[in-house]
């Protein structure tokens, strides 16, 4: 029983090739890309866009906002019509109604309560 070559090059009597080598590492992601260490017209036009996006001041916060954090709860659809339509027949806002349901489940739990929309609250701030 013969054996069989390693390779092609083997079978055919040549030497194999080595593998190609690693090429030289690439610039890093963040150097811009320059023609003999100057930057290009176009990446320069970028910079200076960059810069004058990143100067603009942002618009304060609503006075309603200050102070407080974002919440974010996924829900599914029809979730979010009842809760709407419920804030229509009740005349409170989606807000007021997320802090008032916050404040029963606090309060099933032995928790304190925080005022609703400015509503002082009988037990925020106490445990």
């Amino acid at each position: 029983m013969t054996r069989k070559p390693a390779s092609r090059a083997a079978a055919k009597g040549r030497a194999p090739v080595a593998a190609p080598a690693k090429p030289a590492a690439a610039k890093p992601a963040s150097a811009p890309p320059s023609r003999g260490g100057r930057l290009t017209k176009a990446t320069a036009a970028m910079v200076d866009a960059h810069a004058q996006i990143a100067s603009v001041k942002r618009k304060p916060k609503p006075s309603t906002r200050r102070d407080k954090k974002g919440l974010v709860l996924y829900v599914e659809p029809a979730v979010t019509v009842a809760l709407r339509r419920l804030s229509l027949d009740t005349g409170a806002s989606v807000q007021a109604l997320g802090m008032m349901a916050l404040n029963l489940l606090f309060r099933q739990h032995g928790q304190p309560t925080f005022a609703v929309d400015g509503q002082a609250s009988a037990s925020a701030g106490n445990s």
